[in-house]
């Protein structure tokens, strides 16, 4: 009987010795959490290991902001230049927040020391022209609603309004200076900055987008008489979605340097339709010099005479 015993037991031992041998070959073991660290994974015991290459978070936030730079072009905040001299400022220090009976109606952009370029449609529940205006350093001002035509600035369409003020602007020193205004007309498929104030955070945003077509935009909006959109306005593409209006009204369009336009219906107003409207604006005098040298080079004034 303890023969039998003996030979079971042996037998059990071979067993186990022989699933022992055959279990190692298939598996790993970790290592115990106090020991000195070694690699726990070794494909040459674990056959159908294999490694996972971890990308940084660097790279992973880099690809999405390219991803992002793809869909809406972002750029950096615009530098307006001036009329006279090499001097350029940057976009944030001509904002301006206008406010009527401590109510903010739009913005506004500082065109010299004592006008504001802005759009009528910021005025549509305004009783009185006197506003309020604070610029990029909070310092307060008084102004009122101008005629355009006794100023050098123009434009196209019944929306351009300016804004005089009492005092002259201490911040930016724009004495015996102006900010550029356009001196050409902005053509189709042209690229152009697209800046917007935003207010709780105090600074600018900018985009990079193409103007298009003024039919185009006439057919979106279902404006086929151009009752909104008038000839000369600049109208633009701008896919940022938003989920509800965006009161862009007054912010400045940007095109190599100088203010030629101005927001008129805000963004996505009243709904997301993938473009902005811009009355355009420019210098009377630069235009003029502009259109006499066009024709000037294209002798154009022979065929006249």
């Amino acid at each position: 009987m303890w023969m039998r015993r003996f030979l079971f037991l042996g037998l059990f031992l071979l067993l186990a010795v022989a699933v022992d041998n055959s279990l190692s070959s298939n598996m790993h073991y970790h290592r115990y959490m106090l020991s000195d660290y070694k690699p726990q994974h070794n494909p040459k015991t674990q056959k159908d290991y294999k490694r996972i290459k971890m990308r940084s978070p660097a790279k992973v936030e880099d690809k999405g902001a390219s991803e992002i730079k793809k869909s809406s072009p972002r750029s950096k905040e615009p530098v307006i230049k001036l009329t006279k001299g090499e001097d350029k400022l940057q976009l944030h220090e001509l904002m301006v927040r206008i406010y009527q009976d401590q109510h903010f109606l739009c913005v506004g952009t500082i065109i010299s020391s004592v006008l504001v370029a802005t759009v009528g449609s910021c005025f549509v529940n305004t009783k009185t022209d006197h506003v309020t205006l604070k610029n990029f350093y909070n310092e307060v001002y008084e102004g009122m609603r101008a005629n355009i035509n006794e100023t050098y600035l123009k434009g196209e369409g019944p929306y351009l309004e300016v804004i005089g003020l009492e005092k002259p602007f201490l911040r930016p020193n724009l004495t015996e200076n102006t900010v550029k205004l356009c001196d050409t007309a902005i053509k189709k498929n042209a690229l152009v900055e697209l800046p917007i104030w935003l207010r709780q955070r105090h600074s600018i945003h900018s985009q990079i987008a193409e103007v298009l077509p003024l039919q185009e935009c006439r057919h979106r909006m279902r404006d086929l008489n151009g009752t909104v959109v008038q000839d000369q306005m600049i109208c633009v593409r701008n896919q940022k979605y938003t989920s509800t209006c965006q009161h862009a009204m007054g912010n400045p369009l940007v095109y190599d340097g100088m203010i030629c336009g101005i927001n008129v219906l805000g963004h996505n107003c009243p709904k997301h339709i993938g473009l902005d409207l811009y009355s355009s604006t420019y210098d009377a005098v630069s235009f003029t010099i502009a259109g006499m040298e066009l024709i000037k080079h294209s002798k154009m004034e022979d065929a006249i005479l």
